[in-house]
């Protein structure tokens, strides 16, 4: 059920776009980027998590772009394509919720992952 509404709010978000997504997404991100440069980080931001300081909130959404970014690319068959700097970003966050001495078992070849592994839970 969450599954669906989480789909449904992305469909509706692209039907959202109009006719020139290219253009809405970049107006989009002139706003975010103004309003965001406009407040303190310490602002409290309200999330479907609960209320966030705004330095806490970016890097998760900086982690969600990354993500569907490579599912994006994934889906159109289009090359993977993300900076260096959104990677590392969502590389550390991703370990600080996972057992690390099982991904260095997967990584280095000694066990794979367990059934249905995800960081997100």
């Amino acid at each position: 059920a969450a599954h669906d509404a989480i789909a449904e709010r992305g469909r509706q978000a692209g039907i959202d776009l109009g006719g020139d997504p290219v253009a809405a997404i970049r107006a989009l991100a002139e706003r975010v980027l103004a309003r965001v440069a406009a407040e303190p980080d310490d602002a409290r931001c309200n999330t479907f998590a609960g209320a966030m300081r705004l330095i806490d909130y970016l890097p998760t959404r900086i982690v969600e772009l990354t993500v569907h970014s490579l599912d994006l690319t994934d889906a159109i068959g289009a090359p993977a394509t993300v900076r260096s700097t959104p990677v590392a970003l969502t590389m550390d966050l991703m370990l600080v919720s996972v057992d690390p001495l099982v991904l260095i078992r997967a990584l280095g070849g000694r066990r794979s992952l367990p059934d249905g592994f995800s960081v997100f839970g």
